[in-house]
């Protein structure tokens, strides 16, 4: 049976969370994790998945869009091209 393994930095980025957050997870042992011979912390796929719904950080876990949109409101074009530009 072949697993896919993550680092911390790869399930955190997969979590949409910061690397601390979730190593803390993994020290506390709320998230299930093995350690490498060098000490390196690796948590498997389906593991990880099910921590995910546990924690109902899912749907915005893995599926986030890779753009950030900000809405702007505003019925004066020449304010909408000042803020499109700020932002």
């Amino acid at each position: 049976m072949k697993y896919f393994l993550y680092s911390i930095p790869q399930a955190a980025e997969y979590c949409a969370i910061g690397r601390g957050t979730l190593w803390r997870w993994v020290k506390s042992g709320q998230l299930k994790a093995s350690r490498t011979l060098g000490g390196h912390y690796r948590i498997r796929k389906t593991d990880l998945k099910s921590f995910i719904l546990e924690k109902g950080m899912f749907p915005l876990a893995h599926n986030r869009s890779q753009s950030n949109r900000i809405p702007i409101a505003d019925d004066d074009a020449q304010i909408q091209a000042v803020l499109s530009a700020i932002l």
